[in-house]
């Protein structure tokens, strides 16, 4: 964006007439450009403030999950694996190009990439008709491959083990052996 065009947005937004109120300084356009960042990043921080905080928020808890040797929190805390379970690795693997053991790992690695695209465009174009379709497509997409890993959860990337998870061995821990 050049720099007319920046002023020009930051008076239309002010409501400035920038024709008749032109009465710059040598400084006064590098003051009209700081204006204009700050009102981006106010107006941006409003918009998706909460989100973002939330993503850093997330992140944070898993960092710190992370330190004490929990890689994935669903299957630490359930003991089951859960849909996107060897994403990561399998993104991995292909980067290495070991496309083999990134199928292994999660067949619908080779998708992340185009739907997140995907999802970016629909959000920047504000497809909303297509944006739900694709988030549909991808999260029955997921359930339908998870069922069928979970039918034969075999190896170490899926697994169905609740009795090793959190949850139980908390349940445990205060109920005493429960006897099956």
């Amino acid at each position: 964006m050049s720099k007319e065009s920046k002023e020009s947005l930051y008076f239309l937004e002010k409501g400035i007439d920038s024709e008749r109120e032109s009465c710059y300084t040598e400084n006064e356009p590098r003051i009209v450009e700081r204006r204009f960042f700050i009102e981006l990043m106010k107006s941006l921080w409003k918009k998706y403030g909460r989100a973002l905080s939330a993503c850093l928020l997330i992140a944070g808890v898993y960092l710190v999950m992370f330190a004490f040797g929990v890689t994935c929190p669903i299957r630490y805390v359930w003991g089951v694996s859960c849909p996107g379970c060897g994403m990561t690795r399998a993104c991995v693997s292909a980067l290495r190009l070991d496309f083999s053991a990134a199928f292994d790992y999660h067949p619908l690695w080779v998708l992340l990439l185009p739907t997140v695209i995907v999802i970016a465009v629909c959000l920047f174009r504000k497809w909303k008709r297509v944006l739900r379709a694709v988030v549909a497509v991808a999260a029955l997409s997921l359930c339908v491959v998870y069922i069928l890993r979970m039918a034969r959860a075999t190896g170490d990337v899926v697994v169905f083990e609740p009795q090793n998870g959190l949850l139980w061995q908390s349940i445990r821990a205060i109920f005493g052996e429960i006897s099956g």
